[in-house]
């Protein structure tokens, strides 16, 4: 029998479990266990969802839900919040 072996989109582990939607992004991205209980998504869904959302509404705050997701979603990636600042207002430039 061949199995394809996917990899979380998050944090690069094998997934044992399948692929599920974003919770923040219309996009499917594979998430392993470990990350869909830290309800961590991938760090660039992340950042383009704040980026899209300022540069709608530059005094955007985030929701208590989007908070948990990208506190999470940091602390898996190794990022700081000024990383995740910069890494937004450069995404915002591209767009």
């Amino acid at each position: 029998m061949n199995e394809t072996t996917m990899v979380c989109s998050v944090c690069g582990k094998n997934v044992a479990v399948g692929v599920y939607a974003s919770r923040i992004a219309p996009v499917s991205c594979a998430y392993c266990n470990r990350c869909m209980e830290k309800r961590a998504e991938p760090y660039g869904v992340l950042v383009t969802k704040v980026a899209h959302l300022m540069s709608r509404n530059p005094d955007y705050q985030l929701s208590p839900k989007l908070i948990i997701v990208k506190l999470s979603t940091l602390s898996i990636n190794d990022k700081t919040e000024e990383m995740f600042s910069e890494d937004v207002k450069n995404r915002m430039l591209e767009m």
